[in-house]
């Protein structure tokens, strides 16, 4: 299993130093949404590279910064 190890940790989450960034997106028909604005994420280059490589688009659903909701289900 081909992963990413992040570096940085800037994902929000109430109650907690910080969240996931697992908790604040979600993976549907080859795009990755996010919870969030990932492209003001430090390591967004990464990220992207890491997804290009493998297919995947990045997608952010808001600008606000990333936020873990504990995931995203797509219905």
């Amino acid at each position: 299993m081909d992963v990413l190890l992040l570096e940085k940790y800037e994902v929000k989450l109430e109650g907690y130093k910080n969240g996931f960034i697992g908790g604040a997106s979600g993976l549907y028909n080859k795009i990755l949404y996010f919870c969030g604005c990932i492209q003001a994420h430090s390591e967004y280059k990464r990220i992207n590279d890491f997804c290009s490589s493998k297919g995947i688009s990045v997608v952010s659903l808001s600008d606000e910064p990333l936020y873990d909701f504990g995931s995203l289900l797509f219905l």
